[in-house]
């Protein structure tokens, strides 16, 4: 799979989301490690699965460091195991943040703004 991606020519090539068999073939590339990049507002995404060295890998492409912090594209049902919660202290000792969803057809995007939390 991953050898016929690296031959395909993805400038002239490309994916329907609303082919379904285009939908699997990036769902399986992606879960053997390629990356995926995708349209999200008015320019084009880079997404990587979790495990840290395809996210290094996608760093270095984007010419980040390597161990940089991104952003998180995961499934509302999912979403709770992506923190270690336990870890965050009691809000009234923590910053503050006010997250909101935005969703798609396939997916929800949870994003947060950190802030002082006011007395």
């Amino acid at each position: 799979m991953l050898a016929s991606l690296a031959t395909t020519d993805w400038a002239v090539e490309t994916l329907d989301l609303a082919s379904s068999e285009d939908r699997s073939l990036a769902a399986h590339a992606t879960s053997l490690g390629a990356a995926l990049f995708y349209n999200f507002g008015n320019f084009c995404a880079v997404a990587a699965p979790p495990p840290p060295e395809s996210v290094q890998r996608v760093n270095l492409l984007k010419g980040r460091p390597i161990n940089q912090v991104g952003r998180i594209t995961t499934t509302r049902g999912c979403f709770e195991r992506c923190f270690a919660w336990e870890l965050v202290p009691e809000r009234s000792t923590a910053t503050a943040c006010s997250h909101s969803w935005t969703t798609s057809s396939s997916s929800a995007r949870w994003a947060s703004a950190a802030r002082r939390p006011t007395a």
